[in-house]
């Protein structure tokens, strides 16, 4: 009788499997994109860091040659080399949003390591052949992430695969109509501080809740807190991170990354915003790429961007207007 060999058979079904992926994400494929420079100044970077040495600059309505994305950067084709920019500051055409670059082992069955070094400790081993994504690179090592686990892969054991992307169709949101009033908030640090009044409009004999008064004067403890990649504590907070470490301090716990935070509570219109809704915006070529803590008076505090720190912007600050895309009331009223 014919016996299987248990070891190709598997290597088979993941081949077979690696296939479907890789088909259904180059059903919009292509070696490059174009994308306009929407910040005054960016940086090109060496590796996907701030830390990262520059080895350029672009200008606003610069075209760059996107061919790639590793986590919160693209990758760039920058004078023939390999580059990247942060993708907070890259405006892609209408509805276009670039995947994560995936890239497949080659040279036998690696080490994936919870460190960009050698001596680290072994996080998995990974065979030829498997599709991971690329979240950053680091001295020469890929961040990857397979299933549950994330680490380190040396470069030359993996090869990187082309630039694919996704279109979404374009919907109107419309507003709800809401009769308004206005009213006025006051924060406070924990030491008294300077009095900080905020005015805003909510629905008519609406009085704003102690918990969202709370919430707020919480959220405003972390002003100045830099940006952290991952980050989700006062060390450090990404735009999500931030969110979750607020709402958690008050017993709601929150998805982790703004594309699902935007599925947290229940939706609510612009004209519906009170003191602790939360806000979120199209970035990086994502449909939902950021979020923050609607304050009143038409701002928001949040997270901002990497080399930045927490802060409060207006609703209608140029950038954010046009990448609202909606919000979320988590909190009772």
């Amino acid at each position: 009788m014919y016996k299987y060999n248990n070891s190709k058979l598997k290597r088979t079904l993941r081949h077979m499997l690696l296939i479907g992926i890789i088909a259904s994400l180059f059903a919009f494929a292509a070696f490059a994109l174009d994308g306009k420079v929407d910040t005054d100044v960016l940086r090109v970077r060496a590796e996907t860091s701030t830390e990262s040495a520059e080895v350029g600059r672009v200008r606003r309505n610069d075209t760059l040659d996107i061919t790639g994305r590793f986590g919160e950067w693209y990758v760039i084709n920058h004078g023939g080399e390999t580059r990247y920019v942060f993708t907070d500051y890259v405006e892609l055409p209408d509805n276009i949003t670039v995947n994560t670059t995936m890239g497949i082992i080659k040279g036998g069955t690696i080490n994936v390591r919870s460190e960009p070094t050698t001596e680290s400790e072994v996080v998995t081993k990974l065979a030829k052949g498997t599709a991971v994504l690329i979240n950053s690179i680091k001295d020469g090592w890929y961040e990857i992430s397979y299933v549950d686990y994330e680490g380190y892969v040396r470069g030359d054991y993996l090869d990187v695969l082309s630039l694919t992307y996704s279109k979404s169709e374009k919907t109107e949101r419309k507003e709800k109509a809401v009769t308004t009033s206005t009213g006025t908030i006051d924060i406070r640090d924990d030491d008294g501080g300077e009095e900080v009044a905020l005015t805003y409009s909510v629905p008519e004999n609406y009085e704003i809740s102690s918990e969202r008064q709370k919430l707020l004067e919480y959220a405003y403890k972390y002003l100045g807190v830099g940006y952290k990649y991952g980050g989700a504590s006062p060390e450090g907070f990404d735009c999500s991170g931030f969110t979750c470490y607020v709402f958690k301090n008050f017993g709601y716990k929150l998805n982790r990354s703004s594309s699902a935070q935007i599925n947290d509570g229940t939706e609510i219109s612009k004209s519906e915003l009170v003191p602790g809704d939360l806000v979120f915006f199209s970035r990086g070529g994502k449909a939902v790429g950021h979020v923050g803590i609607y304050v009143g008076d038409g701002k928001f505090i949040h997270s901002t961007s990497p080399g930045d720190v927490v802060s409060i912007t207006e609703l209608t600050d140029s950038y954010y207007s046009r990448r609202y895309v909606g919000a979320r009331r988590v909190l009772d009223l």
